[in-house]
């Protein structure tokens, strides 16, 4: 988990969506919603919601990782699986940047990043940083 169980984290972020086909759709202005094991991305205009389940956390010096368990797409009120071949969650609960592994780029504080690879060969890139905890 990324916070304590009680704990909800908001945060503004973008979500960058590379086609197989070489298609590339960015949306800015997303709103990203931390819930226990549950992070919800909700597109700006609010009509579809990505949610991203995740387990098996490790820490890796101060950046937390951890890997995504299930996928999916929420629309017009019904969830729809997305099946994925691998994924990774970041999260950096630090007060600090620090760097990601195998990588020149570091994560901001309170920065999230996730990135997923579908079983289609679509990349889906979220990446922002909290603002808010609620408890």
């Amino acid at each position: 988990m990324f916070l304590a169980l009680s704990s909800v984290a908001n945060a503004k972020g973008t979500v960058r969506i590379d086609q197989r086909d070489g298609t590339v759709q960015n949306y800015g202005g997303s709103v990203i919603r931390i819930v226990g094991d549950t992070i919800r991305v909700f597109s700006p205009d609010n009509r579809d919601t990505l949610i991203i389940s995740h387990a098996a956390c490790t820490y890796i010096g101060e950046i937390r990782r951890c890997l995504p368990y299930r996928l999916a797409l929420r629309r017009n009120g019904a969830d729809h699986t997305i099946g994925f071949d691998h994924g990774t969650v970041f999260f950096n609960p630090s007060a600090a940047a620090q760097p990601l592994p195998r990588s020149s780029e570091q994560l901001p504080p309170n920065g999230v990043l996730v990135f997923v690879r579908t079983a289609r060969g679509t990349s889906i890139a979220v990446h922002g940083t909290i603002d808010k905890v609620t408890r």
